[in-house]
C-alpha cells in the first residue's frame, strides 16, 4: 500500500494543476477590465463652438460611467459604421496610463436611448434595461452645456429624420434624459 501512494500522488498532480491554472485565467478574465483614475469630456456636437475638454480625476465616479460603456475594453464584432454627429467624446483614463476615446450619441427623451461607437467601429445601443443611459446622464449631468444645443425643458417636440434607427439631430434641438422605460422605444423609432 506504501507503494501505491505516491503514484496515486502522482496522478493527481496534473488535475490539480489544471483546477489551478483553471482558476488564475477565470480571475484574470474576470477582472480584466483596467482600474480607472479618471475620464475627459470633449464636446463635439457640430453647433457648439466651444469644444473645451474637461477632465474629472475621480477613480468612483470614472468606473460608474464605465458601467454605462458595457464590454468597451473588449473586442466587439460588428460591422463598423457612423451616427450623423455626436456630442461628446469620453475619454476613460486607466491606472496604467493607457487611456479609451468613445464617441457618444446622448439619449433624448421621447426619442432616442443613446449609442456609442466602440473603439473597433460598431456603434453599440445604450442598454434601458440595464439602466446604462441613465448611469451616463447621471455622471455627466453637471458638465452637459445648457445652450444652444441641450434644452432641460421643450413643450414643441420637432419631427425627427431617422435613417438605419439612428435619429438625425444635426438641427433639432431635444432634451437629454436617462429617465425612461425600456417599452418607450423600439430602437430608431418612435
Amino acid at each position: 500500500m506504501n507503494g501505491g501512494l505516491p503514484w496515486m500522488f502522482i496522478s493527481l498532480v496534473p488535475g490539480m494543476l489544471f483546477m489551478v491554472t483553471g482558476c488564475a485565467d477565470h480571475k484574470s478574465s474576470a477582472g480584466s477590465s483596467p482600474k480607472l483614475t479618471g475620464f475627459s469630456l470633449r464636446w463635439v456636437h457640430p453647433r457648439l463652438s466651444d469644444s473645451h475638454a474637461i477632465r474629472v480625476d475621480d477613480s468612483v465616479a470614472a468606473t460608474k460611467l464605465a458601467r454605462a460603456f458595457e464590454n468597451y475594453n473588449r473586442p466587439l464584432d460588428g460591422v463598423p459604421y457612423d451616427c450623423p454627429m455626436y456630442d461628446v467624446v469620453v475619454t476613460l483614463h486607466a491606472e496604467d496610463g493607457t487611456s479609451m476615446d468613445l464617441k457618444v450619441y446622448l439619449p433624448r427623451a421621447r426619442l432616442f436611448p443613446g449609442m456609442w461607437k466602440h473603439s473597433s467601429g460598431p456603434l453599440v445601443y445604450f442598454a434601458v434595461e440595464k439602466l446604462e443611459q441613465k448611469t451616463l446622464v447621471d455622471v455627466l449631468r453637471p458638465s452637459i452645456p445648457r445652450r444652444p444645443v441641450y434644452p432641460t425643458t421643450i413643450t414643441n417636440w420637432p419631427l425627427v429624420e431617422f435613417s438605419k434607427g439612428i435619429p438625425d439631430l444635426r438641427h433639432v434641438d431635444y432634451p437629454i434624459s436617462g429617465d425612461f422605460s425600456p417599452s418607450d422605444f423600439t430602437h430608431g423609432q418612435k
